[in-house]
């Protein structure tokens, strides 16, 4: 998959022409896709389908801005969507301070401080009641269950672990997570003895019970986990990212990483995960242009070469390449500018350097309109500087 292990293939020559341009509604396309934390910054990872061995980054990382402390926990509250972050600070009291998230801007709008507690992961419940799992670094109550009133900042201790560590591990470590296949929570959590245990939660009666423990789980050390609609999950520690079973464990070790043509894979420590559900979702196959908003997507038609979806690399949060025989290879180049302030239009601007057979489009998510531009089988390519692509603004 590195760029730099594969020998550049035989290609056509290289260039686009805009054939025909199409304004109509359509329903933006989803993917496997999480948010992740990692060192004060939130990015996008593809997830993949069970058994996946990578966790590849698709969406340049944003620096957290707004906020005091080290980001460690995000939680989407399921009555309106809005994300709310939680971030470590240590001084002569431990608190968590809690904000509202933008996750396509990193700017973080403060909420409430709890004092004395430090939060490794949080968890909503359909309700809108929120959860924080506290950290072994939490000196008074490590590994303790909380129902958080983001109101006043007020907690109340709703379950325990089983164990209590003895020493900080570090405020990213132990792990929360609401599963809608039972309407369960499930938090994760080890020892001293680095044995790793998995517990149910009943968020009505707080009754826990034990899923797993011990081999199942061996050198699985969470720092964040998220369920899928069937009751499986995705789960991270560091930059390794496993799937989780809630009968058999851990399985499909891989990691977390983005490709660098000049240096090779860049792994990414990530310390949370938050599956990303709606608006624009990047796949290998699209990227999300300003802030998240446009989806672009291109595909190919090459007799001989082949057929198919273009490979994204995401260049900016507003800019990106495509291409379609080697990924050492672009075959071109865009970006989507928001230009409401100079005549209230989305301009979309491309290059390309190929002349085979070539259909983008790109969605404004917002709305469901979409753009698209094609170009038939060996005609060269044009540049486009469609400065009325989109009238969607603002």
């Amino acid at each position: 998959m590195l760029a730099n292990s594969h020998t550049q293939r035989r290609t056509p020559a290289l260039a686009l022409l805009v054939l025909f341009l199409v304004v109509a509604f359509a329903k933006p396309a989803s993917a496997a896709a999480a948010y992740v934390l990692t060192q004060s910054k939130i990015g996008i990872i593809e997830t993949g389908p069970a058994g996946s061995t990578e966790g590849t980054l698709l969406s340049p990382l944003v620096p957290i801005t707004g906020i005091n402390g080290s980001p460690v926990a995000l939680a989407r509250n399921p009555a309106n969507g809005q994300i709310v972050l939680s971030a470590s600070a240590f001084g002569e009291i431990i608190q968590s301070n809690l904000a509202f998230l933008d996750p396509a801007t990193g700017v973080a709008t403060p909420i409430v401080t709890v004092s004395d507690h430090d939060f490794s992961d949080l968890a909503f419940t359909p309700d809108g009641r929120l959860f924080g799992f506290s950290s072994s670094c939490d000196l008074g109550t490590p590994f303790r269950l909380f129902e958080i009133n983001l109101a006043s900042g007020a907690v109340t201790p709703r379950a325990s672990a089983s164990v209590t560590p003895g020493f900080c591990y570090g405020s990213a470590y132990g792990a929360l997570a609401f599963n809608p296949a039972d309407g369960m929570l499930y938090m994760s959590y080890f020892g001293d003895d680095q044995v790793t245990f998995l517990d149910r939660v009943d968020p009505a009666t707080f009754l826990v019970t034990r899923v797993l423990e011990g081999a199942p789980l061996e050198n699985f050390f969470p720092t964040s986990f998220s369920f899928n609609a069937d009751g499986t999950a995705f789960a991270v520690e560091n930059s390794a990212r496993w799937d989780l079973s809630l009968t058999s464990g851990v399985s499909g070790i891989g990691f977390i990483f983005y490709d660098s043509n000049v240096v090779g894979p860049v792994y990414v420590n990530v310390d949370a995960v938050l599956p990303v559900t709606t608006g624009c979702v990047p796949s290998r196959t699209a990227v999300c242009l300003g802030q998240g908003r446009f989806r672009v997507e291109a595909s190919y038609d090459a007799p001989g070469f082949g057929s198919g979806p273009g490979g994204a690399l995401l260049e900016s949060q507003d800019s990106a390449k495509f291409w379609f025989f080697d990924s050492s290879n672009v075959e071109m180049v865009l970006k989507v500018l928001n230009a409401c302030g100079v005549n209230g239009q989305y301009w979309v601007l491309a290059g390309g350097l190929t002349n085979v057979g070539v259909t983008m489009r790109v969605t404004d998510t917002k709305t469901g309109k979409f753009r698209e531009y094609t170009n038939p089988q060996g005609t060269q390519f044009a540049p486009i500087a469609d400065t009325a692509a989109l009238d969607v603004c603002p």
